[in-house]
């Protein structure tokens, strides 16, 4: 699940304090988004605007950021020219380019980009479509159409990117906004009414679970391999004819970014085992490096999943349809790829988005080569001698 500090300015305080510094402050450095929420004129805007342009010197240089307002007039009248004051205060150095909407920040040995846009339509996503920006920051989001918002946090793309929201309340029962896709999508990290949604079965109330089984038959390791993309690794174990995913572990370098190696991935896969007689791996047919490290270590079996797409996403729609498959409450990243994991309209025949489909590929290669495929004699043998 996407992690996201929210924070609600009523009037200044500490509070402000940490909304300068969450990025650095060690209990919400790693979270990827934070929320301001408060009454107008509360001091949130002047907050956030500030930490975002520290954090990006901190964290960057020669990267193009972006800072979006509900137009391109309201974001240089709310936040741009009174940022750039603050800034100047401070030693910054700002460098207009007011004909192409965007601002040049210099300090110290450091040079920053920040385009501004504007969110007011479904057709403002094309002006901030096919950048590359390494943060953005979108001033009384709420008022922006899903695309445009959407569209701003794809173009995020660099590691360690972060997003920035800030939202007005206009009246008293304003709050119940974030009851509707906002608040599923950013703050619970779903859209409960996601177009195209491909396991649309898939359901907390039934496919999640609290408690597990005390005691299972067998365990098995499946895994999605990435270097920029995410790593997912899920660790399964059966108990009364039923699959239970007990605990896994999910790790994104463009989030974190630092891009781990074979060897670190492989201790992270010990990690998650804990000494549990695992029988096999079964490991993304791609990552061929991976599973040479795996077979090197001789401590466990691995094999190379199946790996046919939409043979694949049919089995996983029979086991969660058969309740064949379950999920710890702990797997916050399969549960929250469950709900955005999504066709793609705009290809041809049957396509999937590629993205949030890392713990999705790996629950797959499971149910397609494990669940869905009579285990072995040759399997169980080494199952019992393991045991031994």
């Amino acid at each position: 699940m996407v992690k996201i500090l929210s924070i609600n300015f009523k009037k200044f305080s500490n509070k402000q304090k940490l909304a300068l510094t969450w990025w650095i402050n060690s209990k919400y450095k790693n979270h990827d988004a934070v929320i301001f929420d408060g009454a107008v004129r509360s001091g949130k805007t002047l907050c956030m605007s500030l930490s975002f342009v520290f954090w990006a010197f901190a964290r960057f240089k020669n990267q193009c950021f972006a800072i979006c307002g509900k137009t391109v007039s309201s974001a240089k009248r709310n936040v741009i020219f009174p940022l750039t004051e603050n800034l100047q205060q401070l030693g910054f150095k700002c460098k207009y380019k007011l004909s192409s909407n965007y601002m040049d920040v210099y300090f110290e040995n450091k040079q920053n980009r920040f385009y501004f846009f504007g969110g007011k339509d479904e057709g403002s996503a094309a002006l901030i479509q096919g950048m590359t920006i390494a943060g953005v920051m979108l001033d009384e989001v709420a008022l922006m159409p899903r695309s445009f918002v959407e569209q701003a946090i794809a173009r995020c793309s660099v590691c360690g990117s972060k997003f920035w929201f800030n939202c007005n309340p206009d009246h008293p029962f304003h709050e119940t906004l974030y009851d509707g896709a906002f608040y599923d999508r950013f703050v619970k990290g779903i859209w409960t009414a996601s177009c195209g949604q491909i396991y649309s079965i898939f359901s907390k109330k039934r496919h999640v679970v609290k408690v597990l089984p005390n005691n299972f038959d067998i365990y098995v390791v499946s895994g999605d391999y990435g270097i920029i993309n995410p790593t997912s690794f899920g660790l399964w174990g059966k108990s009364g004819g039923i699959w239970y995913r007990i605990r896994e572990y999910y790790y994104n370098s463009k989030i974190n970014g630092i891009c781990h190696t074979d060897e670190e991935y492989y201790a992270e896969l010990k990690k998650l085992i804990r000494g549990l007689n695992v029988s096999k791996i079964v490991m993304d047919p791609s990552a061929s490096s991976f599973i040479e490290c795996v077979k090197r270590h001789g401590e466990f079996a691995v094999v190379k999943a199946k790996n046919d797409v939409q043979a694949g996403i049919r089995l996983v729609m029979d086991a969660l349809g058969q309740d064949k498959i379950l999920f710890h409450e702990s797997c916050e990243n399969s549960i929250r790829e469950f709900f955005l994991y999504s066709w793609d309209d705009s290809r041809k025949g049957e396509s999937v988005k590629k993205e949030n489909d890392h713990a999705m590929d790996d629950i797959r290669y499971f149910v397609s080569t494990i669940l869905n495929k009579p285990l072995d004699e040759d399997f169980f043998a080494l199952s019992l001698k393991r045991t031994i």
